[in-house]
């Protein structure tokens, strides 16, 4: 097993470089696999079928939006409901464009982490 620092997660710091870091994954994973260790926390949602996965995310993202959607329209009495009439919906596609340029560069990055550490490069 690698040796060096771990961090308060439980991972190896980043000195000990990506190799390290698959290497202890690895290890700890057969160690869970054979019985000897705790099982993580998302090793039951990683298992579930691609079909539930996607289900368990969209229902989240719509069980957040919604309350977050049931906070405004309970705080938007009075004052602060002219306040959030003044925000022009001309606002909306720009930020739209903005967080789906974010999360498309997040997702081609975590991709190509994933594909180098497959590779062991």
């Amino acid at each position: 097993m690698a040796k060096g620092f771990i961090t308060g997660f439980g991972m190896p710091s980043y000195i000990l470089g990506l190799e390290a870091m698959l290497e202890t994954l690895r290890a700890r994973r057969q160690q869970t696999r054979s019985g000897g260790g705790q099982t993580e926390m998302s090793d039951w949602f990683h298992s579930l079928p691609v079909t539930w996965m996607a289900l368990l995310v969209f229902g989240f993202t719509y069980f957040v939006v919604a309350v977050i959607y049931a906070v405004v329209r309970l705080s938007a009495v009075g004052e602060r409901a002219r306040a959030f009439k003044s925000v022009s919906p001309g606002m909306l596609p720009p930020l739209g464009i903005v967080f789906g340029l974010f999360v498309g560069f997040t997702a081609a990055q975590v991709w190509s982490d994933s594909a180098h550490g497959e590779r062991g490069g």
